[in-house]
């Protein structure tokens, strides 16, 4: 019996030991996990104890059983314990957890109950949104309808587009005008389904609408017979009438053209073409497979038809434009001048063979290059880059009574009366000599030259080059011709002056009367005589650098009463008066004296000499750092046109066959040259005819003393 229930006993202990490995896979995230591993281990001690015990016992072995018993005890005890401790542990977290899943469960209830109201709600705006839906569903088949409706159309569009595009871009044949016309004539035909494509144009001299070779499906022959009048046809309804006209029964219209011969149809379509201002022609499509009266075929066709006049205007313009570059082509190369042109940015755009030769430049190689060492004339350059700025008239200065105008670091003094457009654009021009010494060896005179916008702004600058060499040559060998006469002149001249007045004054003897008239004459010619070699003296001096200049300071008004002293005599005998407005104060200024009374001599001299009756008056003014001399008179004037020339060599201005005021052209050209030496002015300040001449030039004004 003790040993059935000792078996018993082990099997129900092996058992429970065999659960744990279970036990341990549902309890690794459980808080007595630990004590659950110490259960398993006093299991297996009391086993093994219990089995120990149970083989004694079973055996009849002669041993003290009592430390076993009570080792089996022990550990039974404490199982037990544990299993008790355990076992509240556990359902005291059961009964935790119970609390939670009840909190949950309320929680989840809430939810629920919530999402369900939600789902309600959800479900009203569901059924709106289902009937919205079905409206929308509507809309949707109607818009289908419309767009099956257009499908064809935009079919037809993208046809229209690509066609359109095929005939603009005939322009690349704008050289070969058959071409052109048999490329834009037949795209308009096979897009219209027509048999044949007839481009017209118009002749202002017949009235006639003439066919163009190329047109598409039309023989050399029909073309040479095909002239339609303009008044009297189909063609020239649309022409006159600027407007697409058709017929649907050719045949029976009055209106088509009577050459049935040529122009045999059922239907026929036309329209004019046009170069953006006026009418040229028309374009005819004759046997079109497409309903004419249909309005998307019209509008189509006139579409076609725009396309085709700007192509057709372009092409006919290209073909002005080269023959324009022919023509100007064929000008550069016939000029005997050199031509250089540069745009606002100093960037070459023209240049004919004289200038490329001078420069050593090929026209292929420099075309829209800057000129920035590019010409081997370092000055060139920078006047071609700077343009500067176009002339303001409102902001010319107008201080004190001058008008001045700056050009190449100079003042130009003009007056009122020659302030006008051709003034200002000849002031504006620069001209310098250039010699071309490693080129041509030639010297040319350059007339560089602004190029002005309708706006009033320089956009750029045209060089012309004439070719000076051979005038520099006669000149010097003039120049060297005059100064050798001069020379030689002045001696003799010299001597028959002296005699003449010897004789005048009678130390060679009593002089008749009646001779002495005749004397007196040969003595005021020998005087004119000599006073036209000593200036021609002087321009030999001045365009050879040989003029010599003494230097001083002095007072103006030394000078100016010593020339009327000296010229006193002469303007009593014309009568007229001679005012000299002298300052209270000295005019100390910077020159060579001599030169200086020699330039106020010939400007009053002047003045005596172009003025009849009245006056001529000296007077003076200060302007900043200079002293300006005035020579004012009441006589003939002077006229806008001859004030350009005034300051130039050998120029006379108001000269009469009758008068005999007389003089070589030569003294005011010689004041400049000798005023501009002494860094002065010298200007017209007014001059009108018939109204009198105001002269003025300035000297540098020095400290007084």
């Amino acid at each position: 019996m003790i040993t059935i229930l000792g078996t018993i006993a082990v099997l129900i202990m092996g058992y429970a030991a065999t659960i744990y490995p279970r036990i341990f896979k549902l309890i690794r995230k459980s808080t007595q996990k630990n004590k659950w591993y110490v259960l398993f281990y006093l299991i297996c001690y009391f086993l093994i104890f219990y089995i120990v015990f149970f083989a004694f016992v079973h055996f009849g072995a002669k041993a003290d059983l009592t430390l076993i018993t009570v080792l089996i005890f022990f550990f039974g005890s404490i199982y037990v314990l544990e299993t008790v401790d355990i076992m509240y542990k556990t359902l005291h977290e059961l009964f935790l957890s119970n609390q939670k899943i009840k909190t949950y469960a309320n929680s989840l209830e809430e939810m629920i109950t919530k999402r369900m109201w939600d789902f309600e709600h959800k479900n009203k705006e569901l059924e709106v949104a289902v009937g919205e839906l079905t409206d929308f569903k509507k809309a949707m088949l109607n818009i289908l309808e419309d767009m099956s409706d257009s499908e064809y159309k935009l079919t037809n569009a993208l046809k229209e587009s690509d066609s359109l595009t095929m005939v603009s871009q005939t322009i690349a044949w704008a050289a070969d005008w058959n071409k052109l016309v048999s490329y834009i004539t037949r795209v308009i035909g096979l897009n219209m389904e027509c048999e044949k494509t007839v481009l017209f144009l118009s002749d202002a001299q017949s009235k006639n609408l003439i066919a163009q070779y190329g047109s598409y499906e039309f023989t050399k022959k029909e073309i040479d017979d095909l002239k339609i009048e303009i008044s009297n046809s189909i063609n020239g309804l649309a022409f006159k009438n600027n407007e697409t006209v058709f017929s649907q029964n050719a045949a029976g219209d009055a209106r088509v053209c009577a050459k049935k011969n040529i122009i045999n149809c059922q239907n026929i379509i036309t329209g004019p073409i046009s170069d953006g201002k006026n009418i040229i022609g028309t374009i005819c499509c004759l046997n079109s497979n497409k309903n004419l009266s249909e309005n998307y075929v019209k509008d189509f066709y006139e579409k076609m038809l725009k396309v085709a006049s700007v192509v057709i205007t372009n092409s006919q313009l290209i073909s002005k434009i080269k023959i324009k570059e022919t023509e100007e082509d064929a000008i550069l190369k016939s000029i005997a001048d050199g031509l250089l042109v540069v745009d606002g940015n100093g960037c070459i755009v023209l240049i004919n063979d004289i200038a490329e030769e001078n420069f050593r430049l090929s026209r292929e190689g420099v075309l829209g290059r800057n000129v920035k060492n590019l010409l081997g004339f370092d000055f060139l350059e920078n006047i071609l880059m700077d343009i500067g700025s176009p002339i303001d008239k409102s902001k010319i200065d107008q201080s004190g009574k001058t008008l001045e105008l700056l050009k190449e670091n100079e003042l130009y003094y003009l007056t009122d009366s020659s302030i006008n457009e051709d003034v200002i654009k000849i002031k504006m021009q620069r001209k310098l000599n250039l010699t071309f010494e490693f080129t041509t060896e030639l010297t040319f005179s350059l007339l560089i030259s602004p190029i002005i916008s309708d706006k009033g702004t320089i956009i750029g600058q045209v060089v012309t080059m004439h070719d000076i060499t051979k005038e520099i040559l006669s000149n010097q060998a003039k120049d060297e011709f005059l100064s050798v006469t001069s020379h030689e002149l002045r001696t003799p001249m010299t001597a028959i002056m002296g005699n003449l007045k010897m004789v005048l004054d009678g130390e060679a003897g009593t002089v008749a009367e009646e001779m002495k008239e005749y004397l007196e004459d040969s003595y005021t010619g020998s005087q004119r005589l000599l006073a036209l070699v000593e200036d021609m003296l002087d321009i030999s001096r001045l365009e050879q650098g040989r003029m010599q200049y003494s230097m001083s300071d002095f007072d103006i008004r030394d000078v100016a009463k010593s020339v009327i002293k000296t010229l006193k005599s002469l303007s009593d005998q014309k009568k007229i008066y001679l005012i000299y407005k002298e300052p209270t104060k000295p005019l100390m200024v910077r020159g060579d004296q001599n030169k200086i009374i020699q330039i106020l001599t010939n400007l009053v001299g002047n003045a005596i000499k172009f003025t009849d009756k009245g006056n001529v008056t000296i007077s003076h003014d200060i302007e900043d750092d200079k002293i300006i001399t005035i020579v004012k008179d009441s006589g003939i004037g002077i006229s806008k046109e001859d004030q350009l020339k005034l300051f130039k060599k050998f120029s006379q201005v108001n000269i009469n066959p009758r008068s005999q005021r007389g003089g070589t052209g030569l003294g005011l050209y010689i004041c400049r040259q000798y005023v501009e030496a002494m860094k002065g002015k010298i200007w017209i300040l007014y001059s009108q005819p018939q109204n009198g001449t105001a002269m003025a030039f300035s000297l540098p004004k020095t400290d007084d003393k």
